[in-house]
């Protein structure tokens, strides 16, 4: 264990350097204090880490009251846990949840996007100047609803399967089903489950897993 300067209340990367052995996989660490909000140097941990080929899971939830944090500069292996309204911050490449919750985002996401929708939809119909600024930024707003609109990103891979099985939404139109077959097409042409296979077997083989 990890424990910080009882006189400071800090960790010291000295410390970390001594904790280290061949048996380390993984270093798992806050980002900022939960008690005190000192804000971890994570930059160093993880080049310290990286040094001895181990991986470094980050626990990020107190830092995002301080900044959004640039996890390509800091070229951390995990961060976590990432709050609600993160997800479309892109503070992190891939979310990882449990079925339940996952689907709640995603839900929630989606009427949220139809709700603002429809309000813009009623205040352009409220009289003849707004139907008239409605018509001249017509091109404009099906861009913005060309970026949200469900249909245009449906299809999602199920993993740890030894076929290719993509799962569309309930709710697709026939342009949101197509999408899915499409995402299904490229997962197959480019071989997506034998990838997956090789990088675990290598993973495994050089002990990074």
């Amino acid at each position: 264990e990890w424990k910080f300067n009882p006189d400071s209340a800090e960790l010291e990367l000295d410390e970390l350097k001594n904790l280290i052995t061949e048996k380390t996989k993984f270093i798992c660490v806050c980002h900022t204090s939960n008690v005190i909000a000192s804000i971890n140097n994570l930059k160093d941990i993880i080049t310290l880490a990286h040094q001895n080929n181990i991986k470094v899971v980050g626990d990020g939830v107190a830092y995002m009251a301080h900044d959004i944090a640039d996890l390509k500069d800091l070229d951390i292996d995990f961060y976590g846990f990432v709050e609600g309204n993160d997800i479309t911050k892109g503070v992190v490449d891939v979310i990882v949840t449990d079925g339940f919750t996952g689907n709640i985002a995603l839900k929630t996401a989606e009427g949220t996007a139809e709700l603002y929708t429809d309000y813009l939809k009623s205040t352009f119909k409220d009289n003849l100047f707004s139907k008239t600024i409605f018509l001249i930024a017509s091109p404009i707003l099906k861009s913005l609803w060309d970026r949200v609109d469900p249909n245009k990103y449906n299809g999602a891979m199920f993993l740890g399967l030894n076929g290719i099985v993509v799962k569309s939404h309930g709710r697709s139109t026939s342009e949101g089903f197509a999408n899915a077959i499409s995402v299904a097409y490229d997962l197959c042409i480019n071989n997506f489950n034998k990838k997956i296979n090789v990088d675990i077997k290598n993973n495994l083989k050089f002990g990074k897993i």
